[in-house]
């Protein structure tokens, strides 16, 4: 299925969701899931507490500490049973999952951000340059490793083209901690050849 995010989810993506320090948690968690966060080769626990109506916790418990932040998220706010945990995944070549938090949502898209253990603190790993709109998004994310090195493509699928569907591709690479842009590129999308395109594509998730 092809996606395109509309106005109203890109007006979500250009508001950045406030991230602080968060104290440990208390109360009943709304999600459980156990993975090697930090990159010690044994299981953590990844916690998300809602402490308000746009308000939540995440937090995780590893071997030797336990580290949190507070993040806001209007996704599915009307469902209080609900979390926004999407999944724990190695996003970047550094041991350890990655946790995906949705902070939007629409008909059309999610958007998420994506925290990462360092030092002891989960910290808002800032996300690739996408040819939609700015942060993370499940639209359409291919992740691959090419000769050691660990690359993402963000793209955008047209389907109202009069030429047929296109798609439109940022390539960008893991250079010194970060997400670098390294090539933009655009092709004819078929159902074939497109495929990666759609959601998250190249990793294993524990959900």
């Amino acid at each position: 299925m092809l996606r395109i995010l509309s106005a109203a989810a890109l007006a979500f993506a250009l508001t950045l969701s406030a991230q602080a320090p968060a104290a440990v948690a208390v109360g009943r968690p709304l999600s459980i899931v156990h993975a090697d966060v930090d990159g010690d080769g044994l299981a953590d626990t990844v916690e998300v507490y809602r402490t308000g109506l746009t308000q939540f916790v995440l937090q995780v418990t590893t071997a030797t500490t336990t580290a949190a932040v507070t993040v806001s998220s209007t996704y599915l706010v009307d469902r209080f049973d609900v979390s926004p945990f999407i999944a724990a995944a190695e996003i970047d070549p550094v041991a350890g999952y990655d946790i995906l938090f949705a902070t939007w949502a629409d008909k059309l898209g999610v958007g998420f951000n994506v925290y990462t253990w360092r030092g002891g603190t989960l910290v808002a790993q800032r996300p690739p340059e996408s040819p939609v709109t700015r942060g993370w998004y499940v639209g359409g994310d291919h992740f691959f490793t090419y000769q050691g090195v660990r690359y993402v493509d963000v793209s955008n699928l047209h389907t109202d083209m009069p030429s047929g569907s296109i798609a439109v591709v940022i390539r960008s690479q893991w250079l010194n901690g970060a997400w670098v842009k390294v090539g933009e590129y655009r092709f004819a999308a078929t159902p074939e050849n497109s495929s990666h395109y759609i959601g998250l594509d190249g990793i294993d998730v524990i959900t």
